[in-house]
């Protein structure tokens, strides 16, 4: 049985001790925050409240060793936020980025103005002011930037402690504050989640559902005509995958390249809406399921993971034309979609592809097709990436105006450095992804 007193620093080595109570503290607090009142968690934020209650208790480890897990787990924290919001953050800030921005601004400067007042009014010091304002917007990276600024000014140990004891004394009480605000505005607001749950899944999903459907072409306008041609194809999206020539029994894989002709028909991929509105341009639905019926047309999912197929459109990638296949469709983060010839591949996509049985494997072959792949995070561009971002976080920047340079630190270096080298994607055969 081990005893408490065989843990001490003095019988483990300071390292060993340390490693230790941090995972303690880890194990504990991510229980806490897995437990759920109804409905409502601490999540990550029970790690929090583990360390406050486990250091009143008497547990310590060394201040260098604790300062190196909490700026490097905020470096960890801010690249890998940084890598996941970047392939999409140019959308979003098309969307509503000026507006949701502006509104972020408004609520930090409201944060600001009360800060000061309470500093004016309860004699609070510069960095007392910074922990409270960390700690009531449960903003752990401004925690970060703080410490840092005020130990480029010269700020003791023991001030930098009062700094980082006000954000943990405050955050708590934020954590309270934030959750009751919710259900204060619920109940003013008389929201029923569940109904509202409902109402979004009965209006549909942002992205419309992936479906099949056969048509027979009779338009004779199209005799000969390339798939890939017929006007409205790259407007709606729509893709061919397979088709039955109106004189024979067997089916067979088909691309944008393959011409059609009357009497034919054609599997064609896309939304409802996409189809619905290509349908009349070459002839009328048909009750016949093309995947059914005997051919040498197969599907198979494909995992996008060798580099050389990234950053470029499909229509550069040229796959029907080299492969003799067809994307039909794209799954990225869960979501399926319909290819677009100017759009890229990300790494981790699954492309439904259509072909038949060579096609489909040289095609495998060339896109990567390595779900290990998928399911493993490349580590040196990550080390890469953060490396850039300290670099870029230290680096002082001078404002005209400002007595001294200001610095992004260690939160907002590898943040900007996450989000670039995410919407780069790749350099060479390094690959930025988690």
């Amino acid at each position: 049985m081990i005893r408490l007193t065989s843990l001490s620093p003095e019988s483990i080595g300071v390292v060993s001790h340390a490693i230790l109570m941090l995972a303690a503290v880890a194990v504990i607090g991510l229980a806490i925050g897995s437990l759920r009142v109804r409905g409502i968690g601490l999540g990550a934020a029970g790690v929090l409240f583990a360390g406050i209650v486990l250091g009143h208790l008497g547990v310590e480890i060394p201040h260098e060793v604790s300062g190196f897990a909490k700026e490097f787990g905020l470096v960890l924290f801010v690249f890998t936020i940084g890598l996941q919001l970047g392939p999409g953050i140019v959308q979003l800030w098309r969307k509503q980025g000026l507006t949701l921005n502006g509104l972020a601004v408004a609520v930090v400067l409201q944060g600001l103005g009360l800060v000061l007042v309470f500093r004016y009014f309860g004699g609070f010091d510069t960095l007392e002011s910074a922990g409270l304002f960390s700690g009531a917007t449960t903003n752990t990276p401004s925690l970060g930037a703080a410490v840092q600024a005020a130990s480029e000014r010269g700020a003791s140990d023991s001030e930098l402690q009062r700094l980082a004891g006000v954000y943990a004394l405050t955050y708590p009480g934020a954590i309270v504050g934030i959750i009751s605000a919710m259900l204060i505005l619920r109940a003013t607001l008389r929201v029923d989640p569940h109904q509202v749950a409902a109402q979004i899944k009965a209006e549909g999903p942002a992205h419309e559902p992936i479906q099949r459907r056969t048509l027979l072409v009779d338009n004779y306008r199209l005799a000969g005509l390339a798939f890939g041609d017929i006007p409205g194809v790259e407007e709606t999206g729509v893709r061919l995958s397979r088709l039955r020539r109106a004189t024979e029994e067997t089916v067979r894989a088909a691309n944008a390249q393959t011409p059609i002709h009357p009497g034919d028909l054609i599997q064609v991929v896309g939304t409802r809406h996409a189809i619905d509105r290509f349908t009349p341009l070459v002839g009328q639905p048909a009750d016949v399921d093309l995947m059914t019926l005997v051919g040498a047309a197969e599907s198979r999912k494909v995992y996008v993971t060798e580099p050389r197929a990234l950053n470029k459109p499909l229509e550069d990638l040229g796959l029907d034309a080299t492969y003799s296949v067809t994307v039909t469709r794209v799954i990225r983060s869960g979501v399926e979609m319909t290819p677009s010839a100017a759009g890229p591949f990300h790494y981790g996509d699954v492309a439904r592809v259509v072909g038949d049985k060579e096609a489909l494997q040289r095609v495998a072959e060339f896109l990567g097709d390595s779900a290990k792949a998928v399911h493993h995070t490349p580590f040196l561009p990550v080390f890469l990436g953060i490396a850039l971002g300290v670099l870029i976080g230290v680096t002082p920047i001078q404002i005209p105006g400002l007595p001294f340079p200001i610095r992004l630190g260690l939160a907002g270096g590898p943040l900007v450095a996450a989000i670039a080298l995410s919407m780069i994607g790749r350099v060479g055969s390094c690959v930025w992804y988690i």
